[in-house]
């Protein structure tokens, strides 16, 4: 029943993103929904050289995770809205979302202040990584596991959970509140179990 709920919800959330789309996106045949996803992996050079620079800067880490939050937000409903979807972006999105998520941890990892996720990270880095090597083999031609699966609620919700989690995690190191590192840490370990659901619906086993 929640589950539903939530499907509704962002069924609807997108249905009113690209009315308001339609009406106001600027310049749809040059803001595509490629360039939006592209524009993503640059924003990991200030990421991981914030949070290299000690956990005083790491807030402004947040601020561009943020940034590519939204681009993650708005690429879908641009590529729907204007029917630019391609397997360019199908392949693009997902690896950007691992790449954001995964090379912060890893890089505030090396810090004392993030020892204490790296086996979950470990984890989590593993996972992440065959999804990434599937949809690789897939798109050169090899059949591994299950055909190629579609975007699905659980991907979404894995997707939400990684981001609120590691926006935790940093928040809570840089302003040295121990709940809300747990809490992060909480979530990605919730995001580590629905990325190993994931894993066995590609892999089919």
């Amino acid at each position: 029943m929640v589950t539903k709920k939530f499907s509704d919800y962002l069924t609807e959330r997108d249905k009113l993103w690209q009315e308001w789309m339609k009406k106001h996106w600027p310049c749809p045949r040059y803001f595509t929904a490629n360039l939006l996803t592209i524009a993503r992996f640059p924003l990991l050079i200030p990421i991981i050289v914030f949070i290299q620079m000690g956990k005083e800067y790491w807030a402004l880490a947040i601020f561009f995770i943020a940034c590519g939050g939204i681009l993650d937000i708005l690429d879908g409903p641009v590529a729907r809205t204007f029917k630019q979807e391609s397997e360019l972006g199908k392949f693009l999105d997902p690896l950007a979302d691992k790449l954001v998520i995964l090379l912060p941890l890893w890089t505030a990892a090396f810090h004392k202040e993030g020892l204490e996720s790296l086996i979950i990270l470990m984890a989590l880095t593993v996972i992440e990584s065959l999804l990434i090597l599937k949809r690789i083999l897939t798109k050169l031609g090899w059949e591994i596991g299950s055909p190629e699966i579609k975007a699905r609620l659980s991907g979404k919700i894995k997707s939400y959970i990684q981001f609120f989690g590691i926006g935790a995690y940093l928040i809570g190191h840089g302003v040295n509140y121990g709940w809300l590192v747990q809490s992060g840490i909480a979530l990605i370990v919730i995001s580590t179990l629905l990325a190993a659901i994931s894993l066995k619906d590609h892999f089919d086993f």
